[in-house]
């Protein structure tokens, strides 16, 4: 027998970023989302920093669309290497 609690949760696997894509944007350019997320390829993903990038897309969206708040959703392509692709998909009101 071993003294003390074993820890049964998994460990969560390194993420990193290879590319982000912007879906549904017409007021805001890609370019400018991009920019805004501060992501670049090769950055480390996690769950803080993802919830941040979105919080930050969103900020820009109420700029530029003021009383509008569009849904965003972020499909995630994650590679066993944990190699991660982003698309972020703005819906955007008519």
């Amino acid at each position: 027998m071993t003294g003390g609690p074993t820890s049964k949760a998994a460990a969560v696997p390194t993420r990193y970023l290879v590319a982000q894509y912007f879906e549904g944007t017409s007021r805001i350019s890609a370019s400018d989302l991009a920019a805004a997320t501060g992501l670049k390829k090769g950055d480390r993903l996690s769950p803080e920093k993802l919830n941040a990038v979105r919080r930050t897309i969103l900020e820009k969206c109420a700029k530029s669309m003021p009383g509008q708040v569009p849904p965003l959703k972020c499909r995630m392509q994650i590679t066993i290497e944990g190699n991660v692709t982003l698309t972020w998909i703005l819906g955007e009101p008519e």
